[in-house]
């Protein structure tokens, strides 16, 4: 059974200080309702928990304490599960509110280049846009895809050995290709035969 004070006061009076014990309140009313007491919503709203939700009342709300130990513990416990709840609530609010924004960022960029490929406005401007908005700069570029066919004859008189020495020695020289993005390239070594040679 709830234990309360005898004592009649105000939700305001019953709002503690910074630092000093959170407050466990009963509001009167059909039933009444018992309640946490979280702090100032405005000047003359007071936020509690209670009923398993947020709630604001008026300052001026009569209440009664709760000062039975296991049910302010009972209450305190309930109501960290309330705002818990209402923490992940949040969270996946905003996560899917940044995907939103982000998505529409995305297709300001899409339209701003479609434009600027009409011929609508140059890419200097484009950029200059992009930069505005927090967005990507629009760097248009190529993709090289190539193949290099070649042989030559090895002193290996194993094959597995010489496709080995094939597979993992043979490569790439770019350094003399201009212009090429800064991580871009990538290839693999494909080995087609490996043929043994009477001396």
């Amino acid at each position: 059974m709830t234990t309360l004070t005898t004592a009649t006061r105000t939700l305001a009076e019953a709002t503690g200080q910074p630092g000093a014990a959170t407050a466990t309140v009963t509001i009167p009313g059909d039933p009444p309702l018992d309640a946490v007491v979280l702090g100032r919503l405005s000047a003359s709203t007071i936020e509690v928990i209670a009923d398993g939700r947020v709630q604001g009342y008026a300052e001026t709300t009569a209440v009664t304490a709760v000062t039975d130990p296991q049910r302010r513990a009972d209450l305190l416990t309930a109501a960290l599960a309330v705002i818990d709840q209402e923490r992940r609530e949040q969270v996946g609010q905003l996560a899917a509110e940044r995907t939103r924004h982000t998505g529409v960022l995305e297709k300001i960029r899409d339209y701003a280049i479609s434009r600027c490929r009409e011929g609508m406005f140059c890419a200097d401007g484009l950029n200059d846009f992009l930069r505005h908005f927090g967005l990507p700069e629009y760097c248009p570029g190529t993709r090289v895809s190539y193949s290099i066919h070649g042989s030559y004859r090895t002193e290996r008189s194993d094959a597995d050995d010489a496709e080995s020495d094939a597979a993992t020695c043979l490569g790439v020289d770019l350094s003399d290709v201009r212009y090429i993005v800064e991580g871009s390239a990538d290839y693999h070594v494909v080995v087609d035969e490996v043929e043994e040679l009477d001396g």
